[in-house]
């Protein structure tokens, strides 16, 4: 082989080195990527969790044994929660508070009372702390019992 074609290929194999030095620098991006943001967990201590599990369904069947429902609505500015028994009444008098999470962003969770509104109602001013995605727990108590519904809701 010439010495002039040896020259001109003499770039094919650094074409080689610089793709794979292309697919080192993504992965290695991916890989910070991956470890800097959402773990995936969205629980505390989700092992501990597991190990009670069947305390969870015992309430669960507590809970649905109670008959309570609520319908939870969120605006720019306020969330409000309708709660009603199991004869689908409104019910009144209770302690209604909420914990929301967002599904991304653990830094941008909060929670808020919610105050009676009148005929079920309960509601509360809130000032999100961002639009999108946001995860409700709604917790409500009265007279020793307590009902939880979960929601998952768009504010825009």
């Amino acid at each position: 082989m010439s010495e002039t074609t040896a020259r001109k290929s003499a770039w094919i194999p650094w074409t080689f080195v610089g793709f794979f030095g292309v697919v080192f620098v993504a992965n290695a991006v991916m890989i910070w990527f991956a470890l800097t943001t959402f773990t995936g967990l969205d629980r505390e201590e989700p092992y501990l969790r597991g190990v009670d599990y069947n305390a969870v369904l015992e309430e669960e069947r507590r809970q649905e044994a109670l008959g309570w429902s609520a319908a939870v609505e969120a605006h720019r500015d306020r969330l409000a929660v309708d709660v009603a028994d199991r004869l689908e009444q409104p019910l009144r008098g209770a302690v209604v508070h909420a914990e929301l999470t967002r599904p991304v962003n653990a830094a941008l969770d909060f929670a808020a009372e919610l105050a009676p509104a009148g005929d079920g109602r309960y509601a509360a001013a809130i000032d999100w702390p961002a639009p999108g995605r946001w995860d409700v727990l709604v917790t409500v108590e009265q007279d020793g019992r307590v009902f939880q519904h979960h929601r998952r809701l768009v504010v825009r």
